[in-house]
């Protein structure tokens, strides 16, 4: 039967301080207040996906690098010549004038 005493005693406690730091505003500034943080943790909560989503891409990047890194340390290395380039180039060149294959 105590328990239950100290229990109401203790959430009437927590209600006042709510009192207290809502400073006796009326429930529409409360609801509009409430909306608010609401609507700013959303925000937030896009913002750190988007930041987490960044890091990720930055840190496969880091991982791809250090795997060229240590590769060309070993004496590997990914050789492209030159004119593979410009035959690419002069392939889609040639398609994009006849509309398609020959």
């Amino acid at each position: 039967m105590f328990g239950g005493k100290r229990k109401l005693e203790a959430e009437n406690d927590e209600l006042r301080a709510w009192v207290e730091r809502l400073g006796g505003m009326d429930a529409m500034r409360v609801s509009a207040m409430t909306e608010a943080l609401h609507a700013e943790y959303r925000g937030l909560q896009t913002a750190i996906a988007d930041a987490m989503r960044r890091l990720h891409q930055v840190e496969r990047q880091i991982v791809q690098t250090e795997e060229t890194a240590l590769l060309q340390e070993a004496g590997v290395y990914e050789y492209r010549h030159p004119l593979s380039d410009a035959v690419a180039r002069y392939v889609s060149s040639q398609m994009g004038h006849c509309g398609g294959y020959r």
